[in-house]
C-alpha cells in the first residue's frame, strides 16, 4: 500500500523504493489528480468522485459504481475496459463520447490507460479491502 501522509493524501514512492504493485501504481496515479485545480476530484467535484482519501475508498468509489457523466456505464466495470468510463476518459476515446480527456487539459494518457486496461481485464481487484471490490 502506498504511504499515507498525515493529511490523508498519498506520498508517492521514491525512486529507490521496490516496484509497486499494479494496484498501488494505479491508486498513486489517481490520487495525484486530486487538487490539480478546484473541483478536480476533491470535495467540489460535480461528479462526486473524490480521490485521495485512502486506497480502499478510492477503488471502491470506482469499481461497479455508475458514472454520473455516462449513467449507461460504470466508472470501472470489472472485466470490461471498453464499458468502463474511467478507462475511456484516460484513453481520450472520442468515439465513446469523451469530450474532456483525463488528466484534464490533455488528449489522454495512453500509458496509464494501458495499465488501467490490464487491471480492469483482470477483474479490477481491490487488494486494499478484505471484502474485495
Amino acid at each position: 500500500m502506498p504511504p499515507v501522509a498525515s493529511d490523508g493524501g498519498f506520498v508517492l514512492p521514491d525512486a529507490d523504493a521496490a516496484p509497486a504493485t499494479r494496484e498501488e501504481r494505479i491508486v498513486a496515479r489517481l490520487s495525484s489528480c486530486r487538487g490539480v485545480e478546484t473541483g478536480c476530484h476533491d470535495a467540489a467535484n460535480p461528479a462526486g468522485l473524490v480521490l485521495g482519501r485512502s486506497p480502499n475508498e478510492d477503488l471502491r468509489s470506482l469499481i461497479s459504481v455508475r458514472s454520473t457523466l455516462r449513467p449507461d456505464l460504470f466508472r470501472v466495470e470489472p472485466g470490461a475496459p471498453e464499458r468502463s468510463w474511467l478507462y475511456l476518459e484516460v484513453k481520450g476515446d472520442r468515439d465513446a463520447g469523451v469530450e474532456t480527456a483525463m488528466p484534464l487539459g490533455s488528449s489522454g494518457d495512453l500509458a496509464f490507460a494501458k495499465e488501467l486496461r490490464g487491471w480492469i481485464e483482470a477483474g479490477a481487484p481491490n487488494p486494499f479491502s478484505d471484502a474485495g471490490p
